[in-house]
């Protein structure tokens, strides 16, 4: 079977799997000098795997979504940015600026949710200069990926409202 992409438009559609079509996420990294693959079944994958990512993030939207059954969590309605309350249908267009670069980063790093294992650096020498770091040899986790420009897209789209809590 065929990989389809199936981009949601506003409306809530049934099976939607996407926030952006293959000509948004190639037109966006061409004005950004960005890599992608040039299969579009490769560069849907790097789509899907962008998709996950922001899916990830359900709770922390803003709003609610417009249709309870609806497969992805945009359109959502009751969202406010800057003071208005967003419309449906268009998608934000930050929204689909933080898939569109997070498939870019998919493609340039590899899948977005992967892990890293870097071993402590005992003693580096370069051209007489000797630096000892750590001691040990056991993997140790390195730090988590950050996503810091697709990040700036989609934070206005989060709610950061901890609530005011009491913990004693």
């Amino acid at each position: 079977m065929a990989i389809q992409l199936i981009v949601e438009d506003g409306t809530g559609i049934d099976d939607a799997n996407s926030y952006v079509t293959l000509e948004e996420v190639r037109n966006y990294a061409e004005m950004r000098g960005l890599k992608l693959p040039s299969e579009d079944t490769d560069l849907m994958v790097k789509i899907f795997d962008a998709m996950d990512f922001v899916e990830g993030y359900a709770q922390r939207f803003k709003g609610r979504k417009v249709h309870p059954l609806q497969p992805l969590q945009w359109p959502r309605s009751g969202v406010r940015l800057d003071g208005v309350t967003l419309p449906q249908s268009p998608l934000p267009k930050a929204l689909k600026n933080a898939v569109s670069q997070l498939a870019c980063d998919s493609a340039l790093s590899g899948p977005l949710n992967g892990k890293s294992t870097a071993y402590a650096v005992k003693r580096t020498k370069v051209e007489g200069l000797e630096i000892e770091y750590a001691t040990g040899s056991t993997a140790q986790a390195g730090p988590a990926k950050t996503y810091d420009k697709a990040m700036t897209f989609l934070n206005p789209l989060l709610n950061y409202d901890m609530g005011n809590r009491l913990i004693r």
